[in-house]
């Protein structure tokens, strides 16, 4: 009988459930003061493939209810979405009123299923959101400053570099990639401080021993925070489903981000 309630379980109670967790990450570069600024991230939601996934419109709500600085969206948007549903669907962050930047993801380019590419990025600006593909922009908030880029994702083979070589190296740079294994396949010249991703779902089934295998990296990524050495790389475990309209001891998730800076940029 127990048995029998975990199929249940992972199929109709935790999809719905939206669980917030707090990290704090150091860019201040050992600053004897530094200023924190307060980031979401969230990734990967899926909208249109699983009518119980977690509705923007509820995302949104949570976000607002956290009074965040900054809000990153680490892409896989959508999957089997029809044109309707990708212009209603992401209205509800026209309603947060700081700055919100977001980039594709495997599945909004086709990699899986089919390319939302120019309709979903549309859907996104109409909605307030600042898409940095393969570019960078300057972010201030509070005594902060930051540099804020976006690159396709991996899978697409679009991604490109040249705009985050060059930026002002004073200022933290923050990398916006869906695809986690992007950290190292840096091209020469591009240092970020932090990327931010999503992709893996933190494997959305966790079965032990078997999780590792259908996490889809070739390098060890899952969940959370890693240092690289010569980058950090924290990585969302989303909030949607993909392939099983399932999750299981990974509930859907909203990452708060404390992140340091130095004092003074």
């Amino acid at each position: 009988f127990l048995l029998s309630l975990l199929p249940f379980y992972g199929r109709f109670i935790e999809p719905r459930l939206l669980l917030v967790q707090e990290t704090t990450i150091d860019l201040s570069d050992g600053a004897s003061s530094a200023v924190p600024v307060r980031a979401v991230l969230v990734a990967d939601m899926h909208i249109g493939q699983f009518g119980h996934a977690v509705s923007v419109d509820r995302i949104a709500r949570k976000i607002e209810t956290i009074a965040p600085d900054v809000v990153f969206i680490a892409g896989d948007f959508t999957l089997d979405a029809s044109d309707q549903q990708i212009e209603a669907a992401f209205r509800p962050f026209a309603r947060l009123d700081v700055p919100v930047y977001a980039v594709l993801g495997n599945h909004d380019v086709g990699f899986p299923g089919p390319d939302y590419d120019g309709r979903l990025e549309r859907a996104l600006q109409a909605a307030g959101i600042r898409v940095p593909e393969n570019r960078a922009e300057r972010l201030d908030v509070r005594e902060a400053s930051m540099v804020v880029a976006g690159v396709s994702d991996l899978w697409e083979g679009r991604q490109d570099f040249g705009a985050v070589k060059d930026v002002d190296t004073s200022s933290p740079l923050l990398l916006l990639a869906h695809n986690p294994d992007t950290a190292v396949r840096l091209d020469g010249g591009v240092s970020p401080d932090l990327i931010l991703s999503g992709h893996t779902h933190g494997g959305q089934i966790r079965i032990p021993r078997l999780v590792q295998a259908v996490i889809p990296t070739g390098y060890p990524f899952d969940h959370g925070l890693y240092d690289l050495g010569y980058t950090q790389v924290f990585v969302t475990p989303g909030t949607g489903m993909t392939a099983i309209p399932m999750r299981f001891a990974r509930p859907p998730r909203i990452d708060v981000l404390h992140i340091l800076t130095p004092d003074g940029h």
